[in-house]
């Protein structure tokens, strides 16, 4: 009561020589408040929604809530300024304030300037005060989807800016031509929409200068450029700002363009855990060397995988975020990034903190390998796409059984001038390439050269490249099956200005709506496939333009291909349908690859395709499982239970028993003597104590008379 006693006494000093004029209790609405009103006048809002324009007109008054005599902070929330833009525009100054309102579901359209600023929109040499705001969920479709500042020299404090969403620039705020400061601001979750070339998630700068102190700006997404803060040709002040988690196809923190950036060496910044393509925490085109002061930094060693191009920084560092290693590395879906990582047993749990933990550089190049599991943002939290590094490999364990899943959200890898590295052993699925820069779903290279080893891409999609897009790349794939990916060009692979070697790669069920469902090569590209399978991708294998080479020798293509040992011949694989591509023992693809070739593993004349068939069993385990020992579980994914089906031919003795994804077995199903035809199980997610497994995958095998036949994954999720 004292506190309200005296903050009633100091406002009713100050305002001896002007009006009060009470909303609703003088006037119905904010404007016509605004209307009787004369300079130094306050208005003073009860608490309530109003859906109104509110325009200053010019006058330097004061538009408050109960908040202004009460410093109640749940007066902000209850005074609601709903769906209306407040507009600055006729040359008010300092003492214009707006202080105390929740500002929520402005929508800004049409042509400049109805298009810009959904929020605030200050303009035209206006100059207010805003204190004590809370700037949430309005929309622009053009920019600044919280507040636009133009040709103003406004003062922002104590405020919140957050869930704001911006066409292009500025989600949070557009600041041009302006003199601006931020004291005691949060700008978070805001986002400059990817599909529109968004730059500045937070902020976006351009020919201003500006203050920025004590402020947080995090958890914002840009499309572009700067997922925290954009500049250009700027001159920006920060002190005490922190920048944290937020995205950006590049400069996932801070994106500078021609601007001055200076760092307060007494109250020092912290800059950490942003997410780029390229960059994750700073890119400049600025031909000056930026000086970082920071207290905290995502790491105390940046190398351009966090500021791009490195020799534009020079870095003081007190502290980082994660603790770099010399050292190969261990992930897993069961794992945490409060682990080591650096042995089996005390694994990571996300590829991108693995990437931004491990040091590596022509000299030290190492890999980090993957356990057997899913690695998604719902499952692991895993942020997408992941920014490869150069001298840095990814090992999966099994390439059916380490999936990395961007679950429709992103494309899944990004090389960037990444090189002396390869991927293997694993599935890459469900990325998603539609918006810019829509291009390689599973995977975008550029000016790189990884080896691609032993890799499924599934169901991918992109307006380019569904399933892999190389750009001024020359990559080689061994061992890689493309698979049901899809896109307007290149429904498998685009290529672009490069030179891909594909060896015993097979494409199928790919598709395009416009050219190249297996593979588009156009601008001066020349694959080279051997040993390959396209089969029954729409609307044609391979599409080049007359500038292209493509070198195809010892492949199966549908409709045929000029080349040194080509078939057009059904590859007659196992269940193309359930995803087998193994081939059968009748298939054309059978001891038909390049002679020269290294020989399978069987010993005999390489195959064509990613799978050889075995020489030596005469009738490889792939068709095993499904020819003759048929195993299935139903439903998949399970909660609580799941029945699992098998058929056998004769009488034998049947073991089926339950495995967690590291290979340790937790439950024995059946082990006994059972007649021939077909039977069924129910597992009801237990293990040999009784006690419930937790969500995850796990793995049923069936052995026929001591000898493993056929293995299975089941999901369960709770």
């Amino acid at each position: 009561m004292k506190k309200v006693i005296i903050v009633l006494f100091v406002f009713v000093i100050s305002n001896l020589y002007s009006t009060i004029i009470n909303i609703p209790a003088d006037q119905p609405t904010i404007q016509a408040g605004i209307d009787i009103s004369v300079d130094a006048d306050t208005v003073l809002v009860q608490p309530g929604t109003y859906t109104e324009n509110i325009n200053y007109n010019g006058k330097d008054i004061t538009i408050a809530s109960l908040f202004l005599t009460t410093q109640d902070t749940s007066f902000i929330s209850q005074t609601i300024i709903d769906g209306i833009v407040v507009i600055f525009e006729s040359g008010e100054d300092s003492t214009a304030v707006l202080y105390g309102f929740s500002i929520v579901n402005g929508f800004a359209q049409g042509s400049w300037p109805n298009s810009i600023g959904a929020g605030i929109n200050c303009i035209n040499n206006s100059n207010p005060y805003l204190q004590h705001l809370i700037i949430h969920d309005n929309v622009s479709e053009g920019d600044a989807g919280g507040i636009f500042f133009y040709n103003s020299n406004a003062k922002l404090t104590n405020s919140l800016i957050y869930n704001n969403n911006s066409f292009f620039y500025g989600a949070g705020l557009l600041i041009l031509e302006s003199d601006i400061q931020l004291l005691n601001v949060g700008i978070n979750n805001n986002t400059a929409y990817a599909t529109y070339g968004g730059s500045g998630g937070g902020i976006a700068i351009s020919e201003s200068n500006v203050s920025l102190e004590n402020v947080n700006i995090s958890y914002n997404q840009a499309g572009i450029e700067g997922g925290g803060i954009f500049y250009y040709g700027s001159e920006i002040n920060l002190s005490n700002v922190t920048i944290n988690n937020n995205s950006a196809k590049r400069g996932g923190g801070i994106f500078i363009d021609d601007s001055n950036i200076f760092f307060n060496t007494n109250n020092r910044c912290n800059i950490y855990l942003n997410h780029a393509n390229v960059d994750n925490d700073l890119h400049t085109i600025h031909y000056q060397t930026i000086n970082v002061i920071v207290d905290t930094f995502t790491v105390l060693q940046p190398n351009s995988y966090f500021a791009y191009p490195i020799d534009k920084f020079s870095f003081d560092i007190l502290n980082s975020k994660i603790d770099q290693v010399n050292s190969d590395l261990y992930v897993s879906s069961f794992g945490s990034n409060g682990n080591s990582g650096i042995t089996l047993d005390d694994p990571l749990l996300n590829i991108e903190y693995a990437l931004a933990k491990v040091i590596a550089d022509s000299l030290n190049p190492h890999t980090i390998f993957l356990e057997n599991g899913i690695y998604s943002l719902s499952q692991t939290e895993e942020r997408f796409p992941i920014n490869c590094r150069s001298y840095i490999s990814l090992e999966g364990e099994e390439m059916e059984n380490t999936i990395i899943d961007s679950e429709g959200l992103n494309n899944i890898l990004y090389c960037w001038d990444d090189n002396n590295l390869s991927i293997k052993n694993m599935t890459i699925q469900n990325g998603n390439a539609t918006s810019s820069p829509s291009r390689g779903g599973g995977i975008f290279c550029a000016h790189s050269s990884p080896n691609l080893l032993n890799i499924k891409f599934f169901q991918n999609t992109a307006n380019s490249g569904g399933g892999l897009y190389f750009i001024y790349s020359n990559p080689t794939l061994t061992k890689v099956s493309i698979i049901n990916n899809q896109s307007s060009m290149g429904g498998g692979i685009t290529c672009l200005h490069s030179y891909p070697n594909l060896y015993n790669v097979t494409f199928n069920g790919n598709s395009a709506n416009d050219t190249g469902g297996g593979i588009y090569s156009i601008l001066d590209s020349h694959p080279n496939l051997v040993n390959c399978i396209l089969w029954n991708n729409i609307p044609q294998e391979i599409y080049s333009s007359s500038l292209d080479t493509i070198t195809v020798i010892y492949s199966d293509i549908q409709g045929g291909w000029e080349g040194d040992g080509n078939i057009d011949s059904n590859p007659l694989f196992v269940d193309a349908a359930n995803g087998d591509y193994h081939l059968t023992e009748n298939s054309p693809c059978i001891d038909a690859g390049d002679p020269t070739s290294p020989l399978d593993p069987d010993g005999t004349i390489a195959d064509m395709g990613a799978f050889y068939f075995d020489q030596l069993n005469e009738i490889d385990d792939n068709e095993i499982q499904i020819v003759e020992f048929i195993l299935s579980n139903h439903p998949n994914p399970f909660n609580p239970t799941t029945t699992i089906s098998f058929s056998i031919l004769e009488e034998s003795k049947v073991e089926l028993s339950i495995y967690n994804i590291k290979g340790q077995k937790i439950k024995s199903l059946l082990s006994n003597q059972i007649s021939a035809g077909e039977h069924s199980i129910v597992w009801n997610g237990e293990d040999f104590t009784g006690k419930k497994v937790s969500s995850g995958i796990y793995f049923y095998k069936l052995s026929i008379n001591g000898k493993i036949e056929a293995v299975n994954k089941c999901l369960l999720l709770k």
